[in-house]
């Protein structure tokens, strides 16, 4: 009992160990950001590729091939370095005809991020709801829950009970608007600070799109593939087959939620109404690629991440293209301490991943030069024991031989009793 107890204790210090190591082993030994900066200059329609040289920021223009310090890159970066400009009552009152100061480029800071990864993420659909009539600096929390899955349930927060009729009331206005259940995806933005509350976007299972929220009490819902008297609708919302939703209440750009469609076309869901802002995003492909987009007073500015390069997209609030850099990305994986890493670890252990698994062990190289490693233990092991006169136990080298330095760090903290290494 006592050494399966131990070799019970030893399998956890090694799962513990496969995580912690590995990534304590990156963060002391691997550079991560290898790659050059680039930066929009919209005073200059150019773009500056950043490098560190001697310790120092160097920025070479992407036109002229010139390369200027940081200190004479503020003007041309305004946008960025406002701060320092606005401190040094150097912050141009306008910039392409737009005013801009520093309260307004704050309150145009926003992103948006995409990763394929989140196609598979579990998507619950269980939302609280606010009260969308007119603008709150606070926005009150209800006691009610409203979940969308094959059908609607309201659930009472404090007691976790179903209110049938308010479920009925909402489930009958998702079936007046032609809602086919189940529902593929249900998106809202659950924090309440907040000016105001936009409601939940769903997609039915035909692809359709529909926005519902409460006003004035009452649950509205509205299929944004169908032209409505009083509303302002996009027609190519009809023809939207829609592969991701994500929903934000953005004023500054009037921007209701980001979709990405099955023909991997990129689109804003802007107000007044719903009208579609399509933004040029190349060759994307949205079960490969991610993204972040970011807002300023002037422009938007689209980062793509492909396999191999970083394409960056300059657009303006009108959806034009304005400028656009092609980036071709370092292969991490050459970097000595990567390499260096597969002689040492045969596998990490991922907590959690895409596929709603708690625990996903991942063997990343169980390679011939990590089995030598193995056996280099494994001998230098034997041999340590026979010098020292003890028993050469075969359950412990059982365990270097399947999982390497775990298992030599494991036995060590937990060696046999009067028998240890």
């Amino acid at each position: 009992m006592i050494v399966l107890a131990r070799h019970f204790i030893i399998f956890i210090a090694v799962a513990l160990l496969s995580y912690w190591l590995p990534r304590l082993y990156d963060t002391l030994l691997f550079e991560r950001s290898t790659n050059p900066s680039v930066n929009y200059s919209v005073v200059e329609n150019d773009f500056y590729i950043g490098s560190k040289y001697e310790k120092t920021m160097h920025y070479q223009s992407a036109t002229t091939g010139e390369f200027f310090l940081w200190k004479d890159m503020q003007e041309k970066l305004p946008l960025r370095a406002y701060r320092q400009l606005q401190l040094e009552k150097r912050l141009p009152k306008q910039v392409n005809g737009i005013p801009i100061s520093v309260a307004e480029i704050e309150a145009w800071r926003k992103r948006f991020k995409y990763d394929p990864r989140w196609q598979d993420a579990p998507d619950y659909s269980i939302f609280q709801l606010f009260e969308s009539n007119g603008e709150h600096a606070t926005l009150q929390a209800t006691d009610q829950l409203i979940r969308i899955a094959n059908g609607i349930n309201v659930y009472r927060t404090e007691t976790n009970e179903i209110l049938e009729q308010a479920s009925i009331q909402i489930q009958q206005a998702f079936d007046d608007e032609g809602f086919k259940f189940p529902a593929k995806l249900a998106m809202h933005n659950s924090k309440s600070n907040k000016l105001y509350e936009e409601g939940l976007y769903a997609i039915d299972q035909q692809g359709h799109l529909f926005h519902g929220r409460i006003f004035n009490g009452d649950f509205i819902i509205h299929n944004l593939t169908q032209l409505a008297d009083g509303y302002s609708f996009d027609q190519r919302l009809a023809d939207l087959d829609v592969a991701f939703l994500q929903v934000d209440e953005f004023n500054r750009g009037n921007i209701r939620a980001l979709i990405i469609d099955t023909s991997n076309q990129l689109y804003l869901l802007k107000a007044p109404g719903y009208q579609l802002l399509p933004l040029p995003i190349g060759d994307f492909d949205y079960t490969r690629d991610r993204f972040n987009l970011s807002f300023n007073p002037v422009y938007m500015e689209l980062t793509v991440y492909r396999d191999e390069k970083r394409d960056k997209y300059i657009i303006n609030h009108q959806g034009k293209l304005l400028n656009q850099y092609s980036q071709t990305l370092q292969d991490q994986s050459t970097h000595w301490s990567q390499q260096l890493k597969t002689w040492l670890f045969p596998f990490e252990l991922s907590l959690s991943d895409s596929k709603h698994v708690l625990a996903n062990p991942e063997l990343i190289a169980f390679s011939s030069q990590v089995l030598m490693v193995h056996l280099l233990l494994l001998i230098l092991i034997t041999i340590w024991r026979i010098h020292k006169r003890q028993a050469v136990m075969s359950g412990d080298l059982l365990w270097v031989a399947a999982t390497g330095v775990f298992g030599l760090i494991a036995l060590l903290m937990i060696p046999r009793k009067n028998n240890s290494l």
